[in-house]
């Protein structure tokens, strides 16, 4: 086939384009748009060595078993034992959804309050930490107290307050002096405690609750038994033992 003088201006045309779009080739480097820089070279090179961050170092060998830390070395495995005592939910060792046993947060921060004319103290603006039952650990004055919580309802079951201690404070000659120094309410308007009026106390406060098995998996009602009814068992227990041993 053979062209024409046309024909031929035209193929020219062609090669003068493609020419100008032509990558000249370099030692070392293949024809492309993209190059492989000196930064990626070293990544790959260091990739098993352990030294190049964001890539997965060897773990064979003596690493065999191992887990990789987020700082790129190869670490053993942490051991944790689960604790039943561990009340912080953030620990590793805690033990959520147990089937019984105690549970106490803070519900009154120490501090230092003073009751006024009344005998009255506001301690808290918040009431939701108040549990419904249960014991109450309350430190006044520098000696501990437990008080038995009770919460009091309307007719159609809803929460009116809850109280523990000293009844004697609230209503004088129509209860009977207990002997705690002080009543602790809890209602919509927060928490305070009734006390001798006019003084300064110091106080803090830790809800105890303890839980039992859900009665379907044993078959009977259980009612929550408080820490002083277990006190109390264990030392009847004790007693009957000694009367035994005489």
């Amino acid at each position: 086939m053979q062209l024409d003088e046309q024909g031929l201006r035209i193929l020219v045309r062609w090669l003068l384009e493609q020419l100008e779009t032509k990558v000249d080739a370099e030692a070392g480097r293949g024809l492309t748009d993209e190059n492989f820089s000196e930064a990626y070279r070293a990544l790959l090179d260091g990739a098993y060595s352990g030294a190049a961050p964001g890539l997965v170092p060897d773990g064979r060998g003596a690493a065999a078993g191992t887990y990789l830390r987020v700082d790129g070395a190869w670490a053993d495995a942490p051991v944790i034992q689960s604790d039943w005592e561990e009340a912080s939910a953030n620990d590793p060792a805690f033990i959520r959804n147990k089937p019984f046993g105690r549970t106490e947060w803070t519900v009154i921060p120490s501090q230092t309050v003073a009751t006024d004319a009344a005998g009255m103290a506001m301690v808290s603006g918040d009431p939701g930490g108040m549990p419904e039952g249960g014991e109450l650990l309350v430190t006044f004055d520098g000696i501990s107290h437990t008080l038995i919580l009770d919460a009091e309802y309307t007719d159609s079951g809803e929460l009116v307050r809850i109280t523990a201690g000293n009844r004697y404070f609230e209503t004088g000659q129509y209860a009977d002096d207990t002997g705690e120094p002080l009543m602790i309410l809890a209602d919509a308007e927060g928490i305070r405690i009734l006390s001798d009026a006019g003084h300064v106390h110091t106080l803090s406060a830790d809800a105890t609750l303890v839980h039992t098995l859900d009665p379907q998996w044993v078959g009977i009602e259980m009612d929550p038994i408080t820490t002083t009814e277990i006190d109390r068992l264990f030392a009847e227990a004790a007693d009957h033992m000694e009367g035994m041993d005489g």
